[in-house]
């Protein structure tokens, strides 16, 4: 069990990869996503750890926290974070690397994805810096950059050959006001 609660994969630790640390944006530090934090020792951790910002205290990849998901994906190898939110599987890839989600054994398992989660309505969203391609069962849609407001929704309509799935891009309902 992590300190946040959280209960990791047997066998699955951080131990050598400090991807999240290059890869995701920290809005406390203000941090962009694909560059590597100040305070990260490349390969060993934070240097900051006991002070670390609480967007880092809570987050774990989805390859901490799935057994399931094979050794391939760990950050360090992938050189790619898969995170989840409410109908969306997120491979954040890393810019330096910019194709490494369509190698094999990669784009595969994000085809294997695409089609599972297709009847739940969640998106597989491939970010590499602010572009963004969305896999589908039948092929990848490359949305571009990153508009703000926006949001990808899976739709699917019945085709001749069963489900054809697309991607319609609505505006985004307005965030919760806090009090």
């Amino acid at each position: 069990m992590s300190a946040s609660g959280m209960s990791l994969a047997p066998g699955r630790s951080c131990t050598g990869c400090t991807m999240c640390c290059k890869l995701m944006t920290v809005a406390e530090l203000s941090k962009p996503g694909g560059t590597w934090c100040t305070h990260c020792d490349i390969g060993k951790g934070c240097r900051i750890y006991a002070d670390r910002p609480q967007s880092c205290s809570v987050f774990f990849c989805v390859y901490l926290l799935n057994a399931t998901l094979g050794e391939h994906w760990k950050p360090s190898h992938s050189r790619m974070v898969v995170t989840r939110d409410t109908g969306r599987i997120n491979i954040i890839v890393d810019p330096e690397r910019p194709d490494a989600w369509r190698k094999e054994p990669y784009h595969s398992d994000l085809k294997k994805w695409a089609a599972s989660f297709a009847l739940q309505q969640t998106i597989v969203a491939v970010t590499v810096g602010e572009t963004i391609t969305i896999v589908l069962p039948d092929r990848d849609v490359p949305l571009g950059r990153h508009q703000a407001g926006k949001m990808a929704k899976l739709v699917s309509r019945p085709g001749p050959k069963g489900v054809h799935y697309d991607i319609e891009i609505l505006d985004a309902p307005p965030a919760p006001r806090r009090a």
